[in-house]
């Protein structure tokens, strides 16, 4: 099964990737990923490279929006897919025994690295170039007033029940958290059921009546994609056929591509116009509805799933967690400071080119460092503690039997 799965996580690695190309354009040149400065939009040209990198699927490399949504879809598929195969309820219930502690001991680590280095005035936001557009944002990612105490509270709880403003990057953790324990819990309360299906769909539609959360949506999506591989093979087969995987891919590409961030109108006046009557956050909606039939189109691609199954893909997929903790503590203490080197000798653009080079490099040998270090470690230590709890728990019950 693992094997069979290994490819998701090379889509993992390209999907932190993508998060940090979004953040560091965002921070160093935000007229990219909102197709132009404010000046350019109002009064430049409607075909500028800007915005066709923006304002069209091109925009698949640094949409942040698109990427974090395909992590919570994947995240109910995964986590899922091998009681769907086999029926076995240990491996979900020792996921849900684990699953906040694998969360929050990488998290804790990461936000302590965060307060050492705000003492230690490695934090260089002067340094980065404000805008008009990145100016609120750049500032809010990392408060200058840090506690020791906040700081704990926030990587070891705060930030896995509210929206933090610590550390930003965290605002996923809850999504994340409840979102998997929302699937753990429907499978073990729906282990003896016969229909299954029925449940799943019915929780599916309360999320979204109800609830209004397609984010919490997309966990149950990959939950119900899981199931039809496994119980459903002739419907999944329709979509194995060339003509309608195509189909997929083409407009959940159209779909999952909604800019995440653009001037206001902006999308209402490009390719997306389609979109517009989502009136409602159209851009989670958009994401829900192509990362679903992107998933679907990868789940039928051989040769996509080959290429996500190299060396590289599966290298960024292994260290993808920590890439996506650690990435804006370095674009925000040793991203600036290259910067302003780079930028006395060098022109803006080419300064922000090398230092995007120079950052990538650091953060993927940081996150890998951690992984060896932290996430490693965290992740066997609760996979042991999972095993030992579940089989005590098997010889008590064989005891009392006895």
């Amino acid at each position: 099964m693992k094997n069979r799965l290994i490819y998701l996580d090379g889509l993992r690695g390209l999907l932190a990737v993508v998060v940090f190309v979004h953040h560091f354009f965002y921070t160093f040149y935000p007229e990219l990923v909102f197709g132009g400065s404010a000046n350019e939009y109002m009064n430049g040209n409607a075909y500028s490279v800007k915005r066709l990198l923006a304002l069209t699927p091109l925009n698949i490399f640094f949409n942040p929006g698109m990427a974090i949504n395909f992590f919570f879809l994947l995240s109910g598929y995964v986590q899922t897919t091998h009681y769907m195969h086999n029926g076995n309820i240990k491996h979900v219930q020792q996921s849900f025994l684990k699953r906040y502690f694998r969360l929050a001991i990488p998290t804790l680590v990461v936000v302590m690295l965060v307060f050492l280095f705000h003492k230690m005035h490695w934090i260089k936001k002067d340094y980065i170039p404000l805008s008009r557009i990145n100016a609120d944002w750049t500032r809010g990612v990392i408060p200058d007033n840090l506690d020791f105490f906040q700081a704990v509270l926030c990587g070891a709880f705060d930030c896995f029940y509210q929206k933090t403003a610590y550390y930003s990057v965290l605002w996923t953790m809850p999504y994340e958290l409840y979102g998997s324990f929302s699937v753990l819990i429907l499978i073990m309360a729906t282990h003896l059921a016969k229909n299954k299906s029925r449940v799943f769909l019915l929780w599916f539609l309360f999320q979204l009546l109800f609830i209004n959360s397609f984010i919490g949506a997309a966990f149950t999506v990959g939950l119900l994609l899981a199931y039809a591989e496994a119980h459903r093979p002739k419907m999944m087969a329709f979509f194995s056929r060339s003509p309608v995987r195509f189909l997929c891919f083409v407009i959940g590409l159209y779909f999952a591509t909604y800019p995440y961030t653009a001037f206001e109108g902006a999308s209402k006046k490009s390719v997306y116009a389609l979109i517009s009557f989502f009136d409602k956050y159209p851009h989670v909606i958009s994401y829900f509805i192509g990362d679903t039939l992107l998933l679907v189109s990868l789940l039928h691609s051989k040769k996509t799933q080959q290429v996500l199954s190299s060396s590289a893909f599966l290298f960024l997929g292994k260290i993808s967690f920590m890439l996506y903790l650690t990435h804006f503590l370095i674009l925000f203490s040793f991203s600036p400071w290259v910067y302003i080197k780079l930028l006395a000798s060098n022109s803006h653009n080419t300064s922000v080119l090398v230092c995007g080079l120079l950052t990538f490099t650091v953060v993927c040998l940081a996150s890998w460092l951690l992984y060896r270090l932290v996430d490693k470690p965290a992740l066997d230590f609760c996979n042991r503690r999972a095993d030992e709890l579940f089989h005590s728990k098997q010889g008590s019950n064989s005891s009392k039997k006895s």
